[in-house]
């Protein structure tokens, strides 16, 4: 008996002790940097290279705001948030893509910012950022939709705002679509419309790390869909807007659209939108400024899509692939990514190649979603494609020259502005390299084209040019072999190296320089490309240049092979 309470009391001990020392462990190392720097521990030191000198780094970097940034004047923080709020208002300007913009309804005049009604609950609450991380801002004000709007002139049906507030419905969510219903529009609201000649309808949807959009949401009317469709309560504001648009009580219909998510938006026509614009989250503080700038003009959008704009989110492979996958004997959750790198562009693009040359079936059904004859068809799948976007202007860009440099091109693009509007253009770079028996044989995977490089030109005036030179690091036309080389390798063949106004257009080049026929734009129209901006190349099989990194001299290759699902 003696014996059993001897153990029982060492055992308690031992446990309490564990319990212990793991609590401190954790506790150190979530405070590792404050006990390193008490006991005047150094955890990592600079090691320069052989040829340099040894040098101190800083413990704070100079300030362009203040002298001293031990201490800061209130003239300093003063002209730190004016930088930073400028930065805001700048980067909601330059980041906004305009996808529509029938016979120029945007910019607004100055006339017509004087008599605007202002749809969607977004516009009361707005989705100021992804909420995916980042702060709600700094130490400047921020400035609303409403204000923004008020600081550049413009006069809002005030009957319609006081609608939107007193609705007293859930608001917009991560699992949740706030948008308020068709009963809010009483007759005092859609008499209030009267006088007004713009309609601007503003969408929102929010997610973000561990938020994703809801695939099977429980709509009002009690129908299942995606979260990036538009819902019931949206659908009927945009009749409601339509109606009104076809008795030219509104004169144009501007649709925005406040989410960092692609939404399905081929209802813009059903609708009679005149022009639509993407603005993401402008930021808690200034950034509302520079989307009220983009609708008067003040500044020109010069933005370029970061997504594929599909008919249907659901038409994307991945989307098989997508949700929560948990194994029958309760051992967890899991996802197996089955699409390799058919995502976005890489997927729809690639599609469309094999379509146009008639191989590899691309045609078939599976996969359609929007075509009526129930064969895969690029126009009715897509809506905008990867690198879209328009501008108050007009741009011509020419591809002058590529200089092959070994391991880097350099490509040299002239851009001017044949327009009547200063504004920015975005030069972009898409390359196709060869896929080949080898290819096929080892299983690696090809898109048709991928984005290698990109710039933006300066301001420019009308009838103003820039030459821009722009180097493409031929690191990034390898391809994985997970099969045979089990690296990095750079195929045998043909190359091509396209410029392109979107990953649509850069491909219909290479088709033409290809000699194909048959190609068509994103609306279906018949596409003829522009071998002019294409430039074509040869390189050799080489599994050596990309086998190892140029970091550390480490080797590429497979790891962690039965870790892949797929291996089993």
């Amino acid at each position: 008996m003696q014996k059993y309470k001897l153990f029982r009391g060492l055992a308690c001990v031992s446990a309490f002790l564990m319990m212990s020392a793991t609590g401190m462990t954790i506790g150190m190392f979530a405070n590792a940097g404050h006990i390193n720097s008490f006991l005047n521990i150094e955890t990592d030191k600079l090691v320069p290279n052989e040829d340099a000198e040894n040098v101190e780094l800083p413990t704070r970097y100079a300030s362009k705001f203040a002298d001293d940034v031990n201490n800061i004047t209130e003239e300093d923080r003063a002209a730190k948030n004016a930088a930073a709020d400028a930065f805001i208002e700048r980067e909601a300007e330059e980041g906004a893509v305009l996808l529509k913009n029938d016979n120029n309804a945007l910019p607004l005049t100055s006339e017509e910012i004087k008599s605007v009604s202002l749809f969607g609950r977004a516009t009361v609450d707005p989705m100021f950022k992804s909420q995916s991380g980042g702060g709600e801002g700094g130490e400047g004000t921020t400035v609303n939709y409403l204000q923004a709007l008020e600081e550049r002139g413009f006069k809002y049906n005030q009957t319609l705002i006081n609608a939107y507030n007193g609705d007293m419905s859930d608001k917009t969510s991560f699992d949740h679509i706030g948008e308020s219903p068709a009963s809010i529009y009483t007759a005092a609201v859609t008499n209030s419309f009267d006088g007004t000649d713009v309609a601007i309808v503003m969408f929102s949807r929010m997610a973000g790390e561990s938020h994703d959009l809801i695939t099977n949401y429980k709509d009002t009317d009690g129908k299942t869909i995606g979260m990036l469709e538009l819902t019931k309560n949206e659908r009927d504001m945009m009749e409601i807007v339509k109606r009104y648009r076809e008795n030219n009580t509104f004169k144009k219909v501007i649709v925005l659209l406040n989410t960092s998510n692609a939404m399905e938006v081929d209802w813009l026509d059903d609708y009679n939108v005149d022009a639509c614009m993407w603005i993401g989250g402008p930021g808690r503080n200034t950034g509302f400024r520079g989307v009220a700038d983009l609708l008067t003009g003040a500044s020109n959008p010069s933005g370029r899509l970061t997504d594929t704009y599909a008919t249907s989110s659901f038409s994307a492979p991945a989307m098989m692939n997508f949700g929560d996958f948990s194994y029958s004997n309760g051992g967890g959750d899991y996802v197996i990514y089955n699409e390799g790198i058919y995502v976005g562009y890489r997927y729809y693009e690639t599609r469309y190649e094999d379509t146009v040359l008639g191989q590899g079936n691309a045609a078939f059904s599976a996969g359609v979603y929007a075509s009526a004859n129930n064969k895969w068809n690029y126009a009715d799948e897509v809506v905008y494609p990867f690198g879209y976007g328009l501008s108050y202007s007009t741009f011509t860009q020419t591809l002058d020259d590529v200089v092959d440099n070994g391991k880097t091109l350099t490509a040299t693009v002239t851009v001017t502005n044949i327009g009547d509007v200063e504004g920015k253009s975005v030069v972009e770079l898409y390359a196709q390299t060869p896929y080949g028996d080898y290819e096929k044989d080892n299983k690696v995977e090809k898109s048709a084209v991928q984005l290698v490089a990109f710039d933006k030109t300066d301001s420019l005036e009308p009838k103003e040019s820039q030459t821009l030179k722009i180097e493409v690091d031929k690191y990034f036309l390898a391809s994985y072999d997970y099969t045979n080389a089990k690296t990095y390798i750079m195929s045998d063949g043909d190359y091509y190296l396209s410029l392109g106004d979107d990953a649509h257009d850069a491909l219909n080049n290479i088709l033409a320089t290809k000699g194909a026929s048959g190609m068509t734009d994103p609306e279906g129209n018949a596409a003829a490309g522009d071998t002019k901006k294409v430039h074509k190349w040869e390189e050799d099989f080489d599994g050596e240049t990309y086998s190892v990194t140029t970091a550390t001299g480490e080797e590429v290759t497979n790891r962690f092979d039965e870790a892949d699902f797929n291996y089993w």
